[in-house]
């Protein structure tokens, strides 16, 4: 499974959100072009978690961002 793979998935919940490999970490970057958001996930290998999990780790770092800056989903 590839990172890839993964923000294929995400894109489907939200096209401004994605996954980023950082070094020993993971994070979400979500860029609408007008507000710029980020989290941390402490996960050292994209394999540690399935698409599935991926995708609904991105869900809830969208719902913090809040309704006002999220495409609804």
């Amino acid at each position: 499974m590839s990172i890839k793979t993964i923000n294929a998935a995400i894109a489907k919940v939200n096209s401004h959100c994605e996954l980023v490999k950082g070094e020993g970490y993971h994070y979400f970057l979500y860029d609408n072009g007008t507000e710029i958001a980020t989290e941390s996930v402490m996960v050292m290998y994209t394999s540690h978690l399935s698409e599935s999990d991926w995708v609904s780790e991105a869900k809830d770092f969208i719902n913090k961002i809040g309704e006002l800056t999220c495409e609804s989903f």
